[in-house]
């Protein structure tokens, strides 16, 4: 075996693991899909405005009056502890 095929070899297997890890980080993100309404863990109404690879944007509404709605991206683990979909 020569230096190229021991190198070739390492990426294949960290690209290998990487693959595995971005599944488990996105596990359920089949389970939801643009415009999913959800609540939030403080009981306020959010909705899916985008999915991406391993990440979900929420549309966050304003809380008061005064406030503003924002676009916040949240890894698939923070997703999962701060929002339930509506039924």
């Amino acid at each position: 075996m020569n230096f190229i095929e021991i190198i070739t070899g390492k990426r294949y297997k960290r690209n290998k693991y990487i693959k595995e890890k971005m599944k488990e980080f996105s596990a359920n993100i089949l389970d939801f899909k643009n415009g999913d309404d959800l609540i939030d863990t403080k009981g306020y109404e959010c909705c899916i405005s985008e999915i991406l690879i391993n990440s979900i944007g929420v549309i966050i509404t304003p809380k008061t009056g005064s406030g503003s709605s924002s676009l916040q991206y949240f890894s698939m683990n923070d997703f999962n502890k701060r929002f339930k979909k509506k039924l």
